[in-house]
């Protein structure tokens, strides 16, 4: 084949993949709000009093409880389907029928996972297997330092740390470390063992709340919710992960589930969180497109973090407001 051949395959694939890239290509639609203030949640549940500033969350939560129910038959995230069903149990949400998850029913059968401190899946199983490692005088610690960057090991941190021998602080060093060298959509799954190990197993001699608020500070500005929203770059196949919606919504609700985000202290993030809300389904994007776009519709993903994070707000806003 001569050169002259190879320069015109170069140049046909060079229009093929230019012309492919532009079908994918959509401008982002930025929320904006004007007169936002740091204080503006404080004056919005001033003005509308709190009992109807929750009645509002209320009715926004029973309509996405209703959307999350009938979504069960369509999950594919394993650990999207624990934590649906850990959220269940935690906020008594009433939707134990429709627990149903046909896509990845195998996986669940043996997985395992951890949600508000409580164990869900095959846990017998997994007590079984530490308890004969620990017979075997296996090196927990060593373990874990070795094997950070397996998933399985991660979760194993946070799933048993109460049966394990005691996690040094030396090992979560390591482990916070080690999600410095993942994007952040990695990041999160080590950002929530952070949080459940410390909801569980956390102490001053391991100081694992340390390490968490660390990773929390070390994320919160990539993954705020304002700036993506705000942000008019153009999406297009080539940077579409970096500004996926599903990674913050994630980040925010579990923020909120480990006590790093302060409402107060962010209320503008609260305010533009509750505005993204898609007004076409009621449910949450994964992309910070408009109405008009055909990747504008709601996705399960996006959605659940977001009813998440609508749960945890809920209940921490009833704490922190006085009654009036």
């Amino acid at each position: 084949m001569n050169k002259i051949h190879l320069l015109l395959i170069a140049i046909f694939f060079s229009i093929s993949i230019s012309k492919s890239e532009d079908k994918f290509e959509y401008k982002q639609s930025s929320i904006k709000i004007e007169h936002i203030t740091s204080d503006t949640l404080d004056n919005l549940i001033a003005k509308s009093g709190k009992k109807a500033f929750l009645q509002k969350l209320d009715s926004n939560i029973s309509k996405l409880t209703y959307q999350i129910k009938f979504s069960t038959q369509n999950t594919r995230n394993e650990k999207v389907a624990f934590q649906i069903i850990g959220l269940n149990q935690h906020f008594n949400l009433k939707i134990d029928s429709f627990l149903v998850f046909p896509q990845i029913i195998d996986k669940l059968n043996k997985g395992i996972d951890r949600v508000y401190g409580t164990m869900l899946g095959n846990t017998k199983e997994g007590i079984l297997f530490i308890e004969e490692a620990k017979k075997n005088k296996i090196d927990f610690n060593k373990v874990f330092v070795n094997d950070v960057y397996k998933t399985e090991v991660r979760n194993g941190f946070y799933i048993f740390c109460n049966y394990a021998d005691a996690i040094k602080e030396s090992s979560l060093d390591t482990f916070y470390k080690a999600a410095l060298i993942y994007p952040n959509n990695i990041r999160n799954e080590f950002y929530y063992a952070l949080a459940e190990f410390d909801r569980n197993c956390g102490n001053e001699i391991n100081n694992s709340k340390y390490y968490k608020d660390l990773l929390y500070n070390k994320m919160k500005e990539d993954m705020s919710l304002e700036n993506a929203l705000t942000d008019t770059t153009q999406l297009n196949s080539m940077n579409a992960s970096k500004f996926s919606l599903t990674d913050k919504y994630r980040f925010f609700a579990y923020s909120l589930y480990a006590k790093n985000f302060d409402i107060k202290n962010n209320q503008k993030e609260v305010i533009y969180f509750l505005s993204s809300q898609n007004k076409v389904d009621g449910g949450f994007k994964e992309y910070n497109l408009d109405s008009n776009s055909k990747e504008s519709k709601s996705k399960i993903e996006p959605t659940f973090y977001a009813f998440w994070a609508l749960l945890e707000l809920r209940e921490q806003i009833n704490a922190l407001y006085p009654d009036k």
